[in-house]
C-alpha cells in the first residue's frame, strides 16, 4: 500500500495534478481520497478529471462534523456553495440560504 499526503500544493487543482502524476507514475489502479467533507466534491471532481477511467477513486470524508456544518453567514460556506454549483450545475445554495432565512423569521 502506498500513502501520499499532499503538502507542496497551494490549491485543489495543483494538489490534484501532483497526486494524479504520482498515481499514474506508480501504475496504481485504485485510490482512497480523504479530505474534509466540505472539500470532497471539488477534490474528487479535480482528481477524476485528471485520472484515466481505469483508476477507481474511493472517497472518505473526514468525520469532523463542525467543519461540515453549514453556516450561511460566512465566506467559507459561500465558497462551498459556489464550488458545489460549479461542479454540479445545480443552483442549490441560493434556495438553501433563502429557506434558512425564512425558517429563522
Amino acid at each position: 500500500m502506498h500513502r501520499l499526503i499532499g503538502s507542496e500544493a497551494t490549491n485543489t487543482i495543483q494538489n490534484a495534478r501532483n497526486s494524479a502524476a504520482w498515481i499514474m507514475d506508480r501504475g496504481i489502479k485504485s485510490v482512497l481520497l480523504v479530505t474534509s467533507g466540505n472539500h470532497m466534491l471539488r477534490a474528487h471532481f479535480e482528481l477524476r478529471r485528471l485520472l484515466p477511467d481505469s483508476v477507481e477513486i474511493y472517497a472518505e470524508p473526514l468525520k469532523n462534523y463542525k467543519s461540515m456544518a453549514p453556516a450561511y453567514d460566512n465566506e467559507t460556506s459561500r465558497l462551498a456553495c459556489r464550488v458545489y454549483e460549479t461542479v454540479t450545475g445545480i443552483p442549490f445554495c441560493y434556495q438553501a440560504r433563502r429557506a434558512v432565512r425564512e425558517l429563522s423569521l
